[in-house]
């Protein structure tokens, strides 16, 4: 019998208690905590003057491997069921479901063997997320149904059946008349209208329902193209480690795993947090297939910082709160590392003012995203000069966009300007973030951050209230207004909102004089190209060959060949505080 399956077991007992569902109890055996059995209280309106209550008794039974397997269940009381297949439970079943009635609905795991694509499909079936209340309240759902499609003679039936049905349960008897465990149907109209759990305000496991004092919360990773990103959903060590759990709430994979900072206690204080940090980001750096030159937090925790901040900007506001929480986790875990190591923190200020400095290590060899390093950045407010960043960003950022607008357009302000939109909007929403969440003084924000155990609401209201305004009526409609949104130095807007073509062509040449172009060598286009220098054009137009941008031979151009990026799915299950909860499964 599996330990971790009891203990969740007992905490969705103990919160059930404090938090009954109306009109349904359930109870675990006293002899084996893997069998539950329970009752719904179902009313049936036979006619305007006569309701009657039937307790409906069920059985569930867990498994070992609860909650990564869904449970069985079987009704000992038989009812009408009209929405899909139902059986008789046999020996093969196991005593307890011996003779009760079986349906076929998707979080329940009867007949899982004949539907095995419940288990991957995401939006259906069984997740470790639910639990018995989630279950019990979909039952009941379920259930509640049948005042509306049974005939009054079926509805009399079915209350006698109910009520005549008699069973053991332990040292306790189960009858209609006196329900084990017990009912209270003192207000049946109050079914209809059943919510689910209040929301627990305290950080935990999805799967495990361990809290943040109970062990250590971290995050699921995977990779992208080599960078690694999340879901933004707490998991715990053990649900990693142990229980081998490598999927989310949502049934998105994931194939590694970060601590999160919660706050001092459950990070920072505790030496094992610390270990286990280590281990991960050494074991994340190494996936990447090359950290870089950086030292593992510098090239793990900026990345994720910059996952995250891409995922918020994507606008679905109920992803938006975990990917926030996220965000400040790794961002909080970020500044720890940057202020408790000081040969790490002398590396990212000298990454970062060797960006501001010289162009050269500014290259994508040097700095393959630009993101990530203003990632970093924010956790060193105050160690370089803001305005001088953002210039070097600028500068360096509109220069690689060249490769993906050269070709698509002509390089005049307005066609550039309507080219780059996705990428000037990105880096505004960066700023944005760093000015509002992190703002001119991180050591307060950590303090904020570890007070509200890595939440920080009122800091993301500012961030989406701000980002609102930025890109509402006062939206950069212009070169020179986008320059002000910025923050860039006087020198720079000068060169980008009033001299913006000559600015352009410098952009472009600098882009060609660097070697960033779409592709290079061989393509698959056809054509001997033209004007772009070389034979062929390395750096696509439209169709083959077109206006050269690279070099090498044939065209490589074209629109398509690798194509618009499509960044990482979006999290689904909440953001790891309170309960999961369904909608209605999907009948068979």
């Amino acid at each position: 019998m599996s330990h971790a399956a009891l203990k969740r077991l007992a905490k969705e007992y103990k919160e059930l208690l404090a938090s009954p569902i109306p009109s349904v109890s359930a109870v675990p055996n006293e002899d084996n905590a893997l069998v539950w059995h329970a009752n719904i209280a179902v009313p049936l309106e036979v006619d305007t003057s006569t309701l009657l209550v039937a307790p409906m008794h069920l059985v569930i039974q867990f498994k070992a491997d609860y909650p990564a397997s869904a449970p069985n269940a079987g009704f000992l009381v038989h009812w009408p069921y009209r929405m899909g297949a139902s059986s008789i439970g046999t020996e093969h079943d196991g005593a307890e479901l011996k003779g009760a009635q079986i349906i076929c609905l998707d979080i329940l795991g009867n007949f899982g063997h004949h539907h095995r694509e419940w288990a991957g499909q995401r939006g259906s079936g069984w997740s470790p997320a639910y639990s018995v209340s989630t279950l019990l309240l979909n039952l009941q759902a379920l259930l509640l149904e049948l005042d509306g499609s049974l005939s009054p003679r079926e509805k009399r039936d079915l209350y006698q059946r109910a009520r005549s049905y008699r069973c053991e349960i332990g040292d306790y008897e189960h009858s209609g008349e006196a329900p084990y465990p017990p009912l209270e149907t003192e207000t049946p109209t109050e079914l209809a209208e059943a919510t689910p759990l209040a929301a627990t305000p305290v950080a935990r496991c999805y799967f495990s329902l361990l809290t943040h004092e109970e062990a250590t919360l971290g995050y699921g990773v995977y990779f992208e193209k080599g960078k690694p990103k999340s879901f933004g959903e707490l998991i715990s060590w053990s649900a990693f480690h142990e229980q081998g759990l490598r999927q989310t709430s949502q049934k998105e994979p994931f194939t590694h795993w970060l601590p999160a900072f919660i706050n001092p206690a459950h990070a920072s204080e505790s030496p094992q947090w610390a270990a286990r940090m280590k281990a991960s980001l050494a074991e994340l750096a190494k996936a990447t297939g090359g950290s870089g030159g950086f030292s593992p937090p510098l090239a793990v925790l900026p990345a994720l910082i910059n996952s995250m901040v891409v995922e918020i900007n994507r606008g679905d506001k109920a992803s938006a709160i975990a990917f926030f929480e996220a965000l400040s986790s790794f961002w909080r875990a970020l500044h720890w590392c940057v202020t408790t190591d000081g040969t790490l923190r002398a590396e990212a200020v000298r990454t970062v003012q060797s960006f501001i400095e010289d162009r050269a290590a500014r290259h994508k060899r040097a700095v393959p995203d630009v993101g990530c390093l203003l990632a970093l950045a924010t956790a060193l407010v105050g160690e370089y000069d803001r305005a001088k960043f953002v210039d070097a960003y600028l500068d360096e950022s509109f220069v690689r966009c060249v490769m993906w607008w050269q070709g698509e357009c002509r390089a005049e302000a307005a066609a550039v300007f309507r080219a780059t939109a996705v990428s000037r909007g990105i880096f505004l929403f960066q700023l944005t973030v760093l000015r509002e969440v992190i703002g001119d003084a991180p050591a307060s924000t950590a303090e904020a951050m570890d007070a509200s155990n890595g939440r920080v609401p009122e800091r993301l209201d500012a961030l989406q209230a701000a980002w609102k305004e930025l890109t509402g009526s006062a939206e950069p409609a212009s070169w020179d207004a986008y320059a002000a949104a910025t923050g860039c130095s006087p020198e720079t807007r000068q060169r980008m909102g009033a001299t913006t073509d000559a600015w352009i062509a410098e952009c472009v040449k600098r882009a060609a004089e660097a070697g960033y172009s779409r592709g290079k060598g061989k393509g698959k286009g056809g054509g001997k190209g033209g004007g772009g220098g070389g034979k062929g054009g390395g750096g696509g137009g439209k169709g083959g060959g077109g206006k050269g941008g690279g070099d090498g031979k044939g065209g490589g151009g074209g629109k398509g060949g690798g194509g618009k990026g499509g960044g990482g799915g979006r999290g689904g299950g909440g953001n790891g505080y309170g309960k999961g909860g369904g909608g209605k499964a999907a009948r068979v």
